[in-house]
């Protein structure tokens, strides 16, 4: 986390007055602004009451990306056991896939979420849910939308990016840019670094957080992973399990799209 959004009021503990402000905004503006705008503040208000009546204790982290990052592979070595199916031919991922920690399945949570795939992970980290979802550039159109709509729900997003296409304008431009309010529950893995010569390695990873800054992601954590080798995944699982266990990541998401569709409403 960086500095700036370090010395900034706790988002989560200001998140019941923020939600409770954005609806009296919306009020406000119903019929002085674009229709269009006052009603997707509307469904971001619904969506968020929804979220905080669901499974409070779960926090929901989805592995996100471009074809060929590996997201699968990673899901896997993250998991420890092969679940997810993992294959040359794209696009791999057909819908999420759900691995779940803890005593519960967390139906009702993944029923909200739309995730119809679910595998129980036994004893780990508290209260996580840990997804697979479709390729973000994916060829066929059902999965880049159902890949933008959990993209909109879950409560941490790890990006998984790899070493020729981390770069790649969908991404920075389509997701992480227009999610920059979103820092404080966004994780990167560049994955395969095993590809990567070991003297490129330092060259690559600065300059994917050079992108990451240009985006207004400044500070947030690069993780250097191979899924095929074990590199990093260790780690990686560590600190996902940390953000699960510390039972915020669902607050914090709430507050980060509240600042953005405030923003939102501000420019209309």
């Amino acid at each position: 986390m960086s500095a700036r959004r370090r010395r900034q009021a706790d988002p989560a503990a200001a998140l019941p007055r923020d939600l409770s402000l954005l609806g009296e905004a919306v009020e406000l503006a119903d019929g002085h602004l674009p229709a269009d705008d006052v009603e997707a503040v509307r469904a971001l208000l619904a969506r968020a009451e929804e979220r905080q009546n669901l499974a409070t204790g779960r926090t929901v982290v989805a592995l996100l990306g471009a074809t060929g990052s590996g997201k699968s592979s990673l899901f896997n070595a993250l998991l420890g056991r092969e679940v997810a199916r993992v294959a040359a031919r794209r696009p791999t991922t057909h819908q999420p896939l759900a691995a779940v920690w803890g005593d519960d399945d967390a139906a009702d949570l993944l029923d909200w979420l739309g995730v119809p795939e679910r595998t129980l992970a036994g004893d780990g980290p508290g209260g996580l849910v840990l997804l697979d979802l479709p390729d973000i550039d994916s060829t066929v159109a059902d999965h880049r939308r159902v890949a933008a709509r959990m993209a909109g729900r879950v409560d941490v997003l790890v990006w998984v990016l790899d070493p020729q296409k981390y770069a790649d304008g969908i991404v920075h431009e389509d997701f992480l840019e227009p999610m920059a309010a979103h820092a404080d529950v966004t994780l990167v893995a560049l994955n395969q670094v095993d590809t990567l010569p070991a003297g490129e390695r330092a060259a690559v990873l600065a300059d994917l957080t050079r992108l990451l800054a240009r985006d207004g992601l400044d500070g947030v954590e690069v993780h250097a992973v191979s899924a095929r080798e074990g590199t990093g995944v260790p780690e990686l699982r560590e600190r996902i399990a940390a953000v699960a266990e510390g039972r915020r990541a669902a607050q914090l998401r709430l507050a980060a799209d509240v600042r953005t569709a405030a923003a939102e409403l501000a420019r209309a």
